[in-house]
């Protein structure tokens, strides 16, 4: 548990695929988009590690994703974020 925690800590980045993205084939997501909800999960699961943007790439690259660049930006293919619902009070 103590090697997950640090593995968890060293490279959040396979945790947060688990947490928050779908895998399919043909899906992407804008970097940008990607990049804002990791660091804000980051900042909820209380690592205090921040990956820069070019290390974020560089590393989804590394866990076998593709990061094209599109003339509205880089998109990784192969995920897509969870959308999760907000409930509002009445």
């Amino acid at each position: 548990m103590a090697q997950e925690d640090w593995l968890a800590h060293a490279n959040p980045l396979p945790a947060f695929i688990r947490e928050e993205c779908t895998k399919y084939p043909g899906v992407h997501v804008p970097l940008k988009d990607f990049y804002n909800r990791l660091i804000g999960w980051i900042a909820v699961s209380g690592i205090r590690y921040n990956p820069a943007r070019n290390n974020t790439k560089s590393n989804l690259e590394n866990l076998g994703y593709e990061v094209r660049h599109q003339n509205t930006g880089a998109e990784v293919y192969g995920l897509e974020l969870i959308e999760h619902q907000v409930s509002l009070p009445p």
